[in-house]
């Protein structure tokens, strides 16, 4: 829109300048056939013609400033009533010690005995011979812990777990595939109320 405004004004500005320069050619054409009496009556006419021009011609010559292009301010909230009292302020965190409450003493229930955890080390003890073998090569004495999941109902174990105690030797591969061979084997168990869900017992067995 900007562009075509210059662009007409331009135009207009080059069809003034035209005409200035006409009328200026015409009015040295007529000055030398009009009578002396009314050359200055004619003159008056063309100059007053010549300001007007210039005017026209500094009235396209003031460009007009762009229109600014801003956030408009949003209109300032209007106000009914009285102003609004000011927040309470929030009061200070009460810093007082709480009065000690008596309690009582915490006792949790004995654990329930296990009646066929017995049968399970007996039987455990009585594969030494064959555990023995399976520690052969190692190079020194120490003890090892053995976690499994026992299922009372079959007697199976699963879920083998073998660590060293404290810093015991490290056992190899080889010697933990066998016992866990030696310790796999079905036991049998007998339990009052049997577990429906295989129970984790942990042992350490010492070579």
């Amino acid at each position: 829109m900007r562009r075509e405004l210059s662009e007409r004004r331009r135009a207009m500005r080059a069809a003034l300048k035209a005409r200035r320069r006409a009328l200026q050619a015409e009015l040295r054409a007529r000055r030398g056939k009009l009578p002396k009496t009314s050359s200055s009556k004619w003159r008056r006419r063309v100059v007053m013609a010549l300001i007007i021009i210039l005017l026209l011609l500094l009235h396209l010559c003031t460009e007009e400033p762009p229109p600014q292009v801003g956030k408009p301010t949003p209109p300032a909230p209007l106000v009914f009533g009285p102003p609004a009292p000011p927040p309470t302020p929030e009061p200070p965190p009460i810093r007082r010690r709480l009065k000690k409450r008596e309690r009582p003493d915490y006792t949790s229930a004995p654990p329930r005995k296990k009646p066929w955890l017995d049968a399970y080390r007996l039987q455990v003890a009585g594969r030494s011979v064959v555990l023995a073998t399976c520690f052969e090569g190692v190079e020194r004495p120490g003890a090892v812990r053995w976690v499994a999941s026992v299922d009372v109902k079959t007697g199976q174990v699963a879920e083998h777990e073998l660590e060293p105690v404290a810093n015991g030797v490290v056992l190899s591969q080889a010697h933990k595939k066998c016992l866990i061979a030696a310790l796999s084997k079905p036991y049998r168990l007998e339990a009052t109320e049997p577990s429906s869900t295989p129970e984790r017992v942990a042992m350490v067995l010492e070579f």
